[in-house]
């Protein structure tokens, strides 16, 4: 059952906080790209190349895109990394342990070696939201914000 995930009704202050918060991450993040395109000019356009393969494999009109990036994404990485993997981690690691672990994982799986800073981060606030608001909708909420932020200032 999905509540065994952590699906459960998010409180209102949740759903701010995965936000305002998913703001920020696009901020960090784009600091992140400027810091590494003034530092490492080249490690830059090898990260900006990573997001535009990444973005090229769906070969997908606008609409089909955003809802993959916005809805299908985040549903499927909440439940896999948040709801799973950190779900199952942290009785036996910590709240501490299991986030880190499972930000490093999420990092990893999207195959972006220039853009793990920031996918980490994402990883690893998701979880700690979830585990602060004990729903994986805040994660979720978060997640879909992020992608959406990103899409419309990328």
């Amino acid at each position: 059952p999905l509540a065994s995930l952590g699906v459960s009704k998010p409180s209102s202050r949740g759903l701010w906080e995965a936000l305002l918060t998913a703001g920020g991450l696009v901020g960090l993040t784009a600091l992140y790209g400027l810091s590494l395109q003034h530092l490492w000019p080249s490690a830059y356009q090898q990260m900006v190349n990573e997001q535009t393969f990444q973005l090229a494999w769906l070969a997908a009109p606008w609409p089909l895109l955003w809802f993959s990036a916005v809805v299908v994404a985040p549903i499927c990485e909440e439940v896999m990394f948040r709801g799973v993997l950190f779900g199952g981690m942290r009785g036996s690691w910590g709240v501490p342990s299991a986030a880190i672990a499972s930000g490093v994982l999420f990092a990893s799986v999207h195959l972006m070696p220039l853009s793990l800073v920031p996918l980490f981060a994402i990883g690893l606030v998701s979880a700690l939201l979830y585990a602060r608001h004990r729903s994986l909708v805040v994660s979720l909420v978060l997640h879909a914000a992020y992608n959406a932020l990103s899409l419309l200032l990328g």
